[in-house]
């Protein structure tokens, strides 16, 4: 799963992107929460998780 969330930052790196939207669904939706988690919150402008769970990943700890 942390594989998934570091790549989120690849292409944004590459293509020099100041500041983007993140938006995933389902599994999709907790690589958001935790590439934001890992590599901060400057260059997201607003972060989408839909229907994302994190349980198992030990978010809910971190979150609460």
């Amino acid at each position: 799963m942390t594989t998934r969330a570091d790549d989120l930052a690849v292409p944004m790196d590459a293509l020099d992107v100041r500041t983007d939207v993140l938006a995933g669904r389902s599994t999709g939706g907790g690589d958001v929460a935790r590439s934001a988690g890992r590599h901060g919150t400057a260059r997201v402008a607003k972060a989408v998780p839909a229907a994302a769970g994190a349980a198992g990943h030990g978010l809910e700890r971190r979150m609460a």
